[in-house]
C-alpha cells in the first residue's frame, strides 16, 4: 500500500494490472506455496506414519487479468497475447 500513490496521475493500462498481479503472484505464491505443500505432506506423515504420502498439487490458480472478455474494449488479443508471454516469463524464471 506505501507504494500506492495517494492519487494517480494516469489511469493504468490493462498491462499495468498485469504487471501488478504478477508482482504479487512473483514475491509471494512461488515461496509460499512449496511451504504449504511440504507441510501438508508432514501433516500427514505425523498423522498417517503408516502411509507413504506424496501429496499431489491441490492448490490451482487462474487469473482473468489481461484476459477477461467482459467488455472491456482495451482487452484485446494482442494484450492477452502480451500477459501470457509476461506470465511465460515469470514462470521461467522461476525454475
Amino acid at each position: 500500500m506505501w507504494q500506492t500513490d495517494e492519487l494517480r496521475h494516469r489511469k493504468p493500462t490493462v498491462l499495468d494490472e498485469v504487471k501488478n498481479g504478477l508482482y504479487y503472484i512473483d514475491e509471494t505464491l512461488f515461496e509460499v506455496l512449496p511451504e504449504v505443500h511440504r507441510e501438508m505432506e508432514i501433516q500427514l506423515g505425523d498423522y498417517f506414519p503408516n502411509h507413504p504420502w506424496r501429496v499431489p498439487n491441490f492448490i490451482h490458480f487462474g487469473s482473468w487479468i489481461g484476459g477477461d472478455r467482459d467488455g472491456n474494449p482495451n482487452v484485446t488479443p494482442e494484450i492477452t497475447w502480451e500477459t501470457l508471454k509476461l506470465q511465460r516469463k515469470l514462470a521461467l524464471k522461476k525454475i
